[in-house]
């Protein structure tokens, strides 16, 4: 989608603590768009099935700062600082 730029952080990172340390460098995230299968209103569709990949991806996405006039700067900030809490979060 054009109006989100969501990132894959590697496995075994811990998501909330990359958001908060990017946060604390002055670059606000955002979690979109939680997998529908576990919204209360699919617990009890008769049909649902697991689904290992989305339950291992969903809690993996990331979504970084994306407007129609951001500058290379700011992209390269957002990236800076990305990378930057990554490696504190041991990656």
């Amino acid at each position: 989608a054009y109006h989100l730029m969501e990132v894959l952080v590697p496995e075994g990172t811990d998501r909330d603590r990359v958001r908060a340390d990017m946060l604390t460098a002055g670059v606000q995230t955002s979690v979109h768009y939680p997998p529908i299968h576990t919204f209360a209103a699919f617990q009890s569709h008769a049909g649902r099935r697991a689904l290992p990949r989305t339950d291992a991806v969903a809690p993996r996405l990331l979504t970084l700062p994306l407007y129609p006039h951001m500058s290379e700067e700011q992209v390269d900030r957002v990236v800076a600082v990305l990378t930057g809490a990554l490696a504190g979060a041991g990656r």
